[in-house]
């Protein structure tokens, strides 16, 4: 997949095609960047540190 700061994605071909730019704002694609955490855990430990942290 690829997205461009707008979060409008594309798969490879289609990318390929456009020559890399985003036909609706004309901005670069570039591959979608990997979690590398799981969304939950991140959010578990956001809740934590803004309400349970006792600095």
């Amino acid at each position: 997949m690829f997205i461009c700061s707008y979060e409008c994605t594309f798969c490879e071909s289609c990318t390929t095609e456009m020559n890399f730019i985003c036909p609706n704002c004309s901005g670069d694609l570039v591959r979608r960047p990997t979690r590398i955490k799981n969304p939950l855990e991140v959010a578990k430990f956001q809740i934590k540190s803004k309400f349970f942290d006792e600095s």
